[in-house]
């Protein structure tokens, strides 16, 4: 059993990042959410030396069972790959996110298991999760804590100061909608919302991106679930249905 040393964090904003790298833009809409306000600074992420702890094969095995199943979602929602390490690390966005939080990125790395779920999707949305388990409980408790004091505006940071580097030519993305809307399962952890239209401009056609990300946790045990909508507002209520079948999973009973 391996744990990777690198951490894919925020992964709603790596898979908009691959989403707009691939998109023809179509669609005119502005952006939309539901609560809050967005920020937007300026930094340079310095290169990180990552570390890891020791697996744990018991880790492992919960992580495997809390995971997105078919079965957590709406029907029609159809799934494809298999549970999986995270293979997406960004080191410098990484770095980011722990120098704006205010975290010690050597514990945020000391991961005793993290998997990835498969894909699921429906019509042009997509959901999936990553579950993860901390070598120690208090850095778990830092991070939630700082998602809630500074999620909106540390996720727009990473949005406009790293995600946005690799657009291919000619495409620009509008200010991004970021807004945390309140917990995300069992009055746990938290949910943040999210849209920006991105806008080809050769041609001026343009496509509204939307989405949402949640970060629940039980005890070490983190759930990350993220979901990404191509034209449109994204199916906020599978997200909330996902986010909630892993959460009851991770709860002991």
């Amino acid at each position: 059993m391996e744990v990777p040393t690198g951490r894919r964090r925020f992964a709603w904003f790596t898979l908009l990042t691959l989403v707009v790298l691939g998109a023809g833009c179509s669609d005119s809409e502005e952006p939309s959410g539901e609560t809050a306000e967005s920020t937007t600074t300026s930094a340079t992420a310095a290169p990180t030396t990552q570390t890891s702890a020791p697996p744990s094969a018991a880790d492992e095995a919960r992580v495997r069972t809390v995971l997105l199943k078919a079965g957590d979602l709406p029907p029609r929602w159809v799934g494809s790959g298999e549970i999986s390490p995270p293979t997406d690390d960004d080191p410098a966005a990484e770095q980011l996110a722990a120098e704006c939080f205010g975290l010690p990125q050597a514990e945020l790395d000391k991961l005793t298991a993290d998997l990835e779920s498969p894909t699921f999707t429906f019509g042009e949305a997509e959901i999936s999760s990553n579950a993860y388990t901390a070598a120690a409980q208090p850095i778990v408790d830092q991070y939630q804590a700082a998602l809630v004091k500074d999620g909106t505006r540390c996720l727009g940071r990473l949005f406009t100061e790293e995600f946005t580097k690799d657009l291919p030519q000619g495409v620009t993305l509008g200010p991004p909608d970021i807004r945390r809307t309140g917990p995300a399962a069992g009055g746990n952890g938290s949910k943040f919302t999210f849209a920006v239209t991105a806008t080809n401009q050769a041609t001026g056609e343009q496509l509204k991106i939307s989405g949402g990300y949640s970060v629940a946790s039980v005890d070490r045990l983190v759930i990350e679930t993220s979901l990404i909508t191509l034209g449109g507002d994204a199916p906020i209520g599978a997200l909330d249905t996902a986010t909630t079948a892993q959460y009851r999973r991770a709860t002991p009973s």
